[in-house]
Order: C-alpha cells, then structure tokens, then sequence
C-alpha cells in the first residue's frame, strides 16, 4: 500500500498495486496491436476491452456518454437531455470483448477485488508528435477517474492539467487522474504512445485524493 503516498502536486496518484510491464507489453504487442485500431481523433486510437457486444470496436464511441456511478444511479444523479437519456452509460461498458484475455484480464480482476469497479477499459494510442486538444470529460462535481498503465512511453509523453505536466512511466505502476478537470495529453516523441485506460470508483477508499463518495 505504501505506493499510494506517492502523489504530484494536483493529485496524480499511483495505486497500490504493481504490474507486471513485462507481460502487459508482450501480450499487447501479440495479441492486440495485431488488430486495426479504432480511429478516434487525428491523435488518438485504440482497441477495447469492456464493451457493450463484445467487440473491441464497442466501447471506443465518440461524444458523450452519463457516468452513472458505480450503483447505477442514472439520471437523477447526473441529469441529462432527451437524447443523451439513449445512450449507453459508463456502467454498460463491462462486457469483455474478444482482444480482454490472459494478462489484461487479469489486471481488471485485480483492480475489481481493489473495490475500484472498473469500466470502459481500453489500449489507447496517442500518435508520435500529435496532442489532444484542452478539454473536460464530466462536469466538476461527478466523480470522474481514470486508471492509466503506461504500457509502451517515453519521457516526451506527458498528462497535462493546466497547472501542470506529468510523465507516466512505463515502469509497473499505474496513475490515477481526475479528468473532470481541464486536460490534455501530448506526445512530442517520433513514437506512439500506448496507454491501457479504464474508468474507476475507489469505493473502499484505497487511495488518498481519488475516493469515491457516493
């Protein structure tokens, strides 16, 4: 647990949890990278692991999607329009697709029995010398918190709030980050950048600055 202390000045948290980089990158470069990515953005690509239909495309949608909270709160927890009411929530992305086997099963089984309830769960790819653009991915009072492991990076790759930049290294841990909070990703290196990223709700309060209070 001690790895839990280790926090940046804005909260950037590393769990209490190791990983074992050396078989993440080998059955992400077998068994994933094999397959053509989901095009997001000019920037940003990927493959999932939790969807909706079991397919690794599912999961990789653009646009908004109601973070319902880990007991399925719904619409009176985060209120929404006519047609954001139709759309899939973070909570039906738990199905594992066909690329969530052997290691990166695991690792979900692990963060699971950790009490963070994770969904969503994908490889993201941020393209060599690309970004995103600035921006917010839930409004500030809903909990809002993603598990990043760093699987393939280099120091030219950094998490950026507006006060600050963090490099993830690709060195067994994984970060916690707030992305209801102003954010955007860089990549200034001649190489993609491979994240594996999942939704989470510290439920039993395993980490300092990221506990989900329902």
């Amino acid at each position: 647990m001690s790895n839990s202390s280790k926090v940046s000045s804005n909260g950037i948290e590393i769990v209490p949890l190791q990983f074992d980089i050396t078989r993440l990158r080998e059955q992400f470069v077998s068994e994933i990278l094999i397959h053509a990515p989901v095009v997001r953005s000019a920037a940003v690509s990927g493959w999932s692991l939790q969807s909706l239909d079991g397919s690794y495309q599912s999961g990789m949608e653009t646009g908004f999607l109601p973070n319902n909270g880990p007991h399925n709160r719904g619409p009176a927890w985060v209120p929404r329009n006519e047609t954001e009411a139709k759309l899939p929530t973070m909570q039906d992305f738990v199905r594992p697709s066909i690329l969530c086997t052997g290691y990166f099963r695991e690792i979900l089984d692990r963060i699971d029995a950790l009490g963070f309830h994770p969904r969503r769960a994908r490889v993201l790819c941020l393209g060599a010398q690309s970004q995103s653009t600035w921006h917010v991915d839930g409004k500030p009072e809903v909990y809002s918190v993603r598990l990043h492991i760093p699987i393939i990076t280099n120091p030219h790759c950094t998490f950026n709030y507006e006060d600050e930049s963090f490099h993830m290294a690709a060195d067994g841990n994984g970060y916690l980050v707030k992305v209801n909070r102003r954010h955007m990703i860089r990549n200034e290196s001649t190489e993609n950048r491979y994240h594996f990223v999942v939704n989470i709700w510290d439920q039993l309060g395993r980490t300092q600055h990221h506990r989900y209070q329902p």
